[in-house]
């Protein structure tokens, strides 16, 4: 099966439709307030599409309104480098993330450093946006599970939303799964 970043983030919002009758909104924009304008001159890939002084203009993949009210992320090889699992230092502990950083720390393949950055500005989304912690899904997530793609994609948001969501950064990293999400949502998603 040829999984495509369109292809899965199709398999998202179908699956969002169906258990909570929300429209996902493909490549929504939202504007990052940088008060260090270096992560602005350094940032010029995915992600990013226009720059005034100390703002930026991020673009993401999916947009899950209310309940959900988070970004969605599909991350293929290209954003598993060495280079993103180098950004996780600079992240302040209680950033919320709904992804485990574990797989992204033992990612060691050269990569593009802008793309790495880029990636961390959508992570700084969520709490200066009121937003969910941002989900991102790689393509070697999706590989390892069997199924349908939509089979392969409920399966992964099952259990992310239900032990992942909202847990912060430090706790992540020691403990994937340590905050357990509303069980509302996650019941949602397993009917």
């Amino acid at each position: 099966m040829k999984i495509t970043k369109d292809a899965v983030l199709d398999a998202v919002a179908a699956l969002m439709r169906q258990r909570f009758n929300v429209e996902a909104e493909r490549n929504k924009q939202f504007v990052l307030v940088c008060a260090d304008s270096s992560a602005l001159s350094e940032n010029s890939k995915a992600g990013t599409s226009s720059r005034t002084p100390n703002h930026i203009t991020i673009t993401a993949d999916l947009y899950l309104p209310p309940p959900l009210h988070c970004i969605v992320q599909f991350d293929d090889a290209t954003h598993c480098t060495r280079e993103r699992a180098a950004t996780f230092a600079s992240y302040p502990s209680d950033t919320p993330l709904n992804f485990d950083v574990r797989r992204y720390y033992a990612d060691q393949v050269n990569g593009d450093t802008a793309l790495a950055q880029a990636d961390v500005l959508v992570d700084q989304l969520p709490p200066k946006h009121d937003l969910n912690p941002t989900v991102r899904i790689r393509f070697d997530e999706i590989e390892e599970v069997s199924g349908s793609l939509a089979e392969r994609v409920e399966s992964i948001l099952s259990h992310r939303f239900a032990y992942h969501a909202g847990t912060t950064f430090h706790l992540m990293v020691d403990n994937a799964g340590a905050k357990p999400h509303s069980q509302t949502m996650h019941g949602n998603l397993s009917d």
